[in-house]
């Protein structure tokens, strides 16, 4: 997905904040009975975005999705998903984006890098 880490976009009267990726879940895994559903997405990248909500408005469908504001970092949502699943050694990169993680996921991200960094020291 080409969506930046932080971009804001305005859908309809709405306003949201790209903030991560959406690893897809063993749930999916074994409703669709597919065992390695999360391997498999691990290895093509593929994945979707979560958003913030930074202003609520109507959204309907056929609305144009317009990016307000992007980020300098230019980590993408796919190039997150792709380091935390399967270049690890890349995570430091990731510090960039903590300002744009939810609250409840950045603590979790940020002990990944510090980790990996401990590891690389």
């Amino acid at each position: 997905m080409g969506a930046v880490i932080g971009e804001q976009w305005q859908v309809g009267t709405a306003l949201f904040q790209v903030t991560a990726w959406r690893t897809p879940c063993a749930n999916f895994a074994r409703f669709w009975d597919v065992p390695d559903l999360v391997k498999r997405f691990a290895a093509r990248g593929a994945t979707g975005a979560y958003l913030r909500v930074l202003q609520t408005g109507d959204v309907g469908a056929g609305d144009a999705v317009t990016v307000l504001s992007r980020p300098d970092h230019g980590i993408t949502v796919a190039t997150a998903f792709r380091v935390v699943m399967t270049e690890k050694a890349r995570l430091p990169e990731l510090t960039a984006i903590l300002p744009f993680v939810a609250d409840k996921d950045r603590p979790v991200l940020a002990a990944k890098i510090e980790r990996r960094l401990a590891a690389q020291a």
